[in-house]
C-alpha cells in the first residue's frame, strides 16, 4: 500500500479482486518475515466466529540488509532519529497493545501490516481514503459497526510475526509524519466522538478512545504547555529547582523504565538485534529520548491538533525511501492470492465498484445478459434476471443483512408515509430485521414517545392487547384489527386472566362484559421457552396465539407463525438490543435544530426528505443534518441521477434516496412530467454511490417480492416499501369496511392536499390555500387488506422468501454477492405478462 489517497484506492479496489475470507493489507516500503502471515493468520482459525482483526509487530528496516524481499540481517542504523524510532515502536507494540488486546479495546492494526476478515471490510464500506488515521478509523468503524449490531468480535494483536518497514530518518520528515498521525487522530475522534465514554460500545468506547483522547490527543497541549511554563516561571526567578529537578527526574526514570523493558523483553523473547553494541545503543536511546526528542515530537502532534482544529485540509506528504525498493502494493488474501492494482488495466479499474478516487465500497456489480446494455431506461416490469450456476444449497443458506451499516437485517425499509409507519409497524417490522421510518409530519415531541414506546417493546414477542375484565366487546372489536395475532389479553393488575378472539364476540350484545366471553385461566406460555418448545406446544393444544409470561406477570403475545419467525429471522436493534428506529426531516426551517431533536430522542436513523433532493436547499440540509448526526447514519433523497447522489453523499449523506414518482400515491410524473424508470435510476445511482463508497436505497415501485429482488439487484442495499404495507393491520391508519364484507385502510401520497393540509395546519388560512394548490400526490385511496396476509409479516415473508429464492438462483449468499452475481435481461411486455400467474383457467 503506498501513502495517502492513491494507496488506499488501491486496497480498496484490490478487495473487489480477492475472493477469500482474509485480506491482508500490507505497506508498499514493508517486508514479512517468512512465517509473518501464518502467524497472523493463527488467530482466525483459532477463534474463526469472532476475530475480525489481527495484526503482528512492525520494525525498522533502515539499515537493515535486504535481499530478493528479505531482511537477511537486522542492523540499527546510525542515525539517532531512526534509534528513538526504534525504542518507540517496541514500547507501543510490546507493552501498549498487548495490553489493548488484552482488554479487546485495541483501536490500531497498523496500516503497514494487518490482516481482515474481507467481508466485514466490505461490509462497513472498505478505507476511507479521506481520514489520515487510515488503519485505525478502519479498526474502530469495524468494531462500531458490530458493536451496533451486537455481534461478538476480537481485533488480536499477535506478537510473533514482524513487518519490517521504512521509518524517518530527518527530524523534517519524522515531524511531516506524525503532525499527519495527529491530525488524524483528532479527525478519528471528532467522527466516533459519540463513542467515547458510552459503554454501549464496551472496552473500546470506556477505555481506549478515552485514553487515546486523553494522553495521545491531549497529551501533548499539556506537555508543551507544561514545558513553557517551566521556562516562563524560570525566567521570571520563580522556579522551584529542587522540585521541578525532582518532578524531572521522575520522569526520567519511568521513560527510562518503560523503554528499557521494552528493549529487554524484545531482546530476551526474540534476540533480532544479535550485537551487544546495537542493544546498548538501544538502551542509551531509551534514556536520551526523554531529553529534546521527546518534546519535540510533542511540538509535532501538538501542530497536528492545531490543524485538525482550524480545520485545514488534511495532506497527505510523501516520505523519501532510502532502505530498499522491492516491494509493490498489494491486497493478498488467506490462499495467497495477489491482486496487482500497478498491473491492472485502467479501463478494468475504472470498471472497479472500488474506484479510484474512492473513499471505499463493495465488489463487483450486476450484468447484463450478453454484455448488451440497453439504450432507453427500464423499470422493474422491463427486467428479469437469469439463474447463474450455485452453489447455495438452501434458502436458509442466504443472510440478507444489508451491508449500508445501518443495521438491519433484511433489506426492507417502510417508507415515512403518513398513512403507513406509526409505532406498530415500527415495532414489527423492526423485530423481523427490517426498519420504519417515521414521518416528518409528526411532532418531534411525538416521535420521542413513538421512539421511546418502541425500544420498550419485546425484540422477540409481540406486543399484547390488553383489556380488563369488565372491559365490552365493543372495545375488543375495536381493538382486535390493530393487531395480526388476533388475541385481546384480559388482565387484572399485570397477570392475564383470559383470553378472548374475535370468533368469541361474534353475534354478543357490543355492550357484553369480556368476562362472560373470555377463555378462563388461558394457556401461557413462560418467557425464555426455545422457540421449538412454543411451536409444539401452540400447535399440540390447537390454538393460535398464547399470552407470554415472567412469573405472573405479562411480557407479550407469542404465535405459531411467531415463534417460527423469530427462529427464522434476527431483529434489527441497536448496540444495548432495542428495536432499530428511525425518523425523517424535511429540508425547510432548523434542520440541524430538528434532526438534533430527533437523534435526543433516540432515533437510530435519520432520514432527510424530499421530494426533488438534488437542490442546493436539500444539499444544505444534509450538512446540517451532518454536522449534529455525528456517526449516525443518514439517508438523503430523493433524487435519480449519479450527480445528484454524489452532490447527496459529498453534503453528508451515507445512503441516498433513489427514486421521483415511481410510487403508487404519487402523481409527480403525470403532473410534471418529471422523474426516471426505477430501475435504471437505481443501477446508475447506486455505482456512483459505490464509487464513494456509499449506498443506496430504491424509494418506491415495488409491487411484488420480484421488483425488491431486481432493486437489490441494481445495486441497491435496501428497498423502501409504501402502499404495498398500508393494507395491514400494523399501518397506522384505521381500518374500514366498504360495506361487502371486505377490509381496507386509506392511504395518502405524502404531497397530496390531504397531507399538505395536514402539515400546513399552524398556517393562515391564504398560506394554506396557496400551498393546496400545489399537490402531487392521491389523497384517498382504498388497500385493501389481504384475507390471506393481512398483517406486515406476512407480506414480510412473501418479500424474504422470493427474495431469498433469487439470491439462490444468482448463487449468492450475501447482498454483496448478489450484486456482483446478478445477470439481468430486458423483455418485452408480452414476456412479463407470461411470467404472471394465471388464477383461473384458459
Amino acid at each position: 500500500m503506498g501513502a495517502g489517497v492513491g494507496g488506499l484506492d488501491a486496497l480498496n479496489a484490490a478487495l473487489n479482486v480477492a475472493r477469500h475470507p482474509l485480506v491482508r493489507m500490507v505497506a508498499a516500503d514493508s517486508l514479512l518475515e517468512p512465517e509473518a502471515l501464518v502467524q497472523v493468520a493463527r488467530p482466525f482459525v483459532e477463534d474463526r466466529a469472532n476475530v475480525v482483526a489481527a495484526g503482528g509487530v512492525i520494525r525498522a528496516a533502515n539499515g537493515a540488509r535486504v535481499a530478493r524481499g528479505s531482511v537477511l540481517e537486522p542492523r540499527l542504523s546510525s542515525r539517532w532519529v531512526v534509534r528513538f524510532q526504534v525504542v518507540e515502536y517496541l514500547r507501543s507494540f510490546l507493552l501498549g497493545r498487548t495490553g489493548w488486546a488484552d482488554a479487546n479495546a485495541l483501536l490500531i492494526i497498523s496500516g503497514a501490516f494487518g490482516l481482515f476478515r474481507r467481508d466485514l471490510v466490505v461490509e462497513v464500506g472498505g478505507l476511507d481514503a479521506l481520514s489520515l488515521a487510515e488503519d485505525a478509523e478502519l479498526v474502530v468503524t469495524l468494531q462500531e459497526h458490530l458493536r451496533r449490531q451486537r455481534r461478538p468480535h476480537r481485533v488480536v494483536f499477535v506478537p510473533e510475526p514482524v513487518c519490517w518497514t521504512e521509518v524517518p530518518e530527518t527530524l523534517a520528515v519524522l515531524g511531516r509524519q506524525r503532525r499527519r498521525w495527529s491530525h488524524g487522530l483528532a479527525q478519528l475522534l471528532w467522527k466516533h466522538r459519540r463513542m467515547i465514554g458510552n459503554p454501549r460500545f464496551g472496552p473500546v468506547g470506556v477505555l481506549g478512545l478515552p485514553f487515546f483522547l486523553l494522553f495521545e490527543l491531549l497529551g501533548p497541549v499539556v506537555e508543551v504547555v507544561g514545558l513553557a511554563s517551566v521556562a516562563l516561571a524560570a525566567g521570571l526567578g520563580a522556579l522551584d529547582v529542587p522540585t521541578a529537578l525532582v518532578m524531572f527526574g521522575l520522569a526520567l526514570g519511568l521513560g527510562t523504565l518503560l523503554s528499557t523493558a521494552a528493549v529487554a523483553v524484545e531482546e530476551f523473547s526474540y534476540a533480532r538485534y544479535t550485537r551487544g553494541r546495537e542493544v546498548g545503543a538501544l538502551l542509551l536511546a531509551g534514556l536520551m529520548e526523554n531529553v529534546g526528542y521527546r518534546q519535540l515530537h510533542a511540538w509535532f502532534r501538538l501542530r497536528g491538533l492545531v490543524a485538525a482544529l482550524l480545520r485545514r485540509t488534511p495532506v497527505w506528504t510523501a516520505m523519501p525511501r532510502t532502505g530498499f525498493t522491492e516491494a509493490e502494493p498489494v491486497a493478498v488474501s488467506w490462499s495467497g492470492e495477489i491482486a496487482d492494482l500497478a498491473r491492472m488495466p485502467a479501463r478494468e479499474r475504472a470498471r472497479s465498484p472500488i474506484s479510484p478516487g474512492s473513499a471505499c465500497g463493495t465488489m463487483a456489480v450486476m450484468r447484463f445478459l450478453n454484455g448488451q446494455r440497453p439504450a432507453t431506461d427500464l423499470t422493474y416490469a422491463d427486467v428479469f434476471m437469469v439463474p447463474n450456476h450455485s452453489t447455495v444449497g438452501s434458502r436458509l443458506e442466504v443472510d440478507l443483512t444489508t451491508p449500508d451499516g445501518v443495521g438491519t437485517t433484511i433489506p426492507v425499509v417502510v417508507a415515512n408515509m403518513t398513512a403507513i409507519s406509526g409505532r406498530r409497524m415500527a415495532e414489527t417490522v423492526a423485530r423481523r430485521g427490517g426498519l420504519a421510518v417515521l414521518p416528518q409530519d409528526i411532532p418531534a415531541d411525538v416521535v420521542g414517545e413513538v421512539v421511546a414506546w418502541t425500544k420498550a417493546r419485546h425484540p422477540v414477542y409481540d406486543t399484547p392487547i390488553t383489556l380488563s375484565p369488565t372491559s365490552t366487546v365493543g372495545e375488543a372489536l375495536a381493538l382486535l384489527t390493530k393487531r395480526a395475532h388476533g388475541i385481546v389479553v384480559v388482565v387484572e393488575g399485570s397477570s392475564p386472566v383470559g383470553v378472548v378472539t374475535d370468533g368469541q364476540c361474534q353475534g354478543v350484545d357490543r355492550f357484553t362484559q369480556l368476562s362472560q366471553v373470555m377463555t378462563e385461566d388461558p394457556l401461557t406460555v413462560p418467557a425464555g421457552t426455545d422457540l421449538p418448545k412454543i411451536f409444539d406446544v401452540l400447535s399440540g393444544e390447537r390454538v393460535s396465539a398464547a399470552p407470554v409470561v415472567e412469573g405472573d406477570r405479562l411480557v407479550g403475545v407469542v404465535t405459531r407463525k411467531g415463534a417460527l419467525r423469530s427462529a427464522l429471522y434476527q431483529p434489527a436493534v441497536d448496540a444495548n438490543g432495542l428495536l432499530l428506529t428511525s425518523a425523517a426531516v424535511g429540508i425547510n426551517g432548523d434542520v440541524a435544530g430538528k434532526a438534533g431533536a430527533l437523534l435526543a430522542a433516540g432515533v437510530d436513523v435519520l432520514v432527510v426528505d424530499t421530494a426533488h433532493g438534488h437542490q442546493e436547499k436539500a444539499v444544505e440540509a444534509v450538512r446540517a443534518a451532518r454536522s449534529v448526526a455525528g456517526s449516525m447514519p443518514v439517508v438523503a433523497g430523493n433524487v435519480v441521477t449519479a450527480q445528484g447522489t454524489r452532490d447527496l453523499i459529498e453534503a453528508g449523506a451515507d445512503v441516498a434516496k433513489v427514486g421521483v414518482g415511481p410510487g403508487a400515491m404519487c402523481t409527480t410524473r403525470m403532473m410534471t412530467g418529471v422523474g426516471r424508470p426505477q430501475f435504471s435510476a437505481v443501477e446508475e445511482c447506486a455505482a456512483a454511490a459505490r464509487a464513494l463508497g456509499k449506498h443506496v436505497w430504491a424509494d418506491g415501485g415495488v409491487r411484488h417480492p420480484r421488483d425488491i429482488a431486481l432493486a437489490l439487484a441494481a445495486g441497491a442495499a435496501s428497498v423502501m416499501v409504501g402502499s404495498w404495507f398500508a393494507g395491514t393491520y400494523e399501518s397506522a391508519g384505521d381500518i374500514h369496511d366498504d360495506g361487502s364484507g371486505r377490509l381496507y385502510k386509506e392511504s395518502f401520497g405524502m404531497a397530496s392536499a390531504r397531507a399538505v393540509k395536514a402539515r400546513t395546519s399552524t398556517q393562515s388560512g391564504f398560506d394554506r390555500a396557496r400551498a393546496g394548490l400545489f399537490e402531487e400526490g392521491i389523497s384517498s385511496s382504498r388497500m385493501y387488506l389481504d384475507p390471506a396476509r393481512p398483517g406486515v409479516e406476512d407480506l414480510v415473508d412473501q418479500i424474504v422468501a422470493g427474495v431469498r429464492s433469487s439470491f439462490t438462483y444468482a448463487g449468492a449468499r450475501t447482498v454483496d454477492e448478489f450484486h456482483e452475481r446478478a445477470v439481468v435481461g430486458v423483455q418485452s411486455a408480452a414476456g412479463y405478462e407470461e411470467g404472471r400467474p394465471l388464477p383461473t383457467s384458459w
